[in-house]
């Protein structure tokens, strides 16, 4: 069972884009970056969830957006 939002927002604050992938996989999850300093990325419509969504700015999780 995967951790809540919640719980992945307070574990994965202002890590690292490294240090968060690898508490992920503790999970059997992964990480893929939705915003990168300011810049939108677009990921593909499928959902998956063991996949964490977030935002990062400089080198830094800054919020956990959603999972899926």
């Amino acid at each position: 069972m995967n951790p809540s939002l919640e719980t992945l927002r307070t574990l994965l604050a202002n890590k690292t884009l490294d240090e968060a992938a690898y508490i992920a996989s503790n999970f059997g999850m992964t990480v893929r970056v939705m915003q990168r300093d300011g810049e939108q990325h677009f990921g593909i419509a499928n959902y998956d969830i063991d996949r964490i969504n977030v935002t990062v700015s400089n080198n830094l999780v800054t919020e956990v957006t959603s999972v899926g």
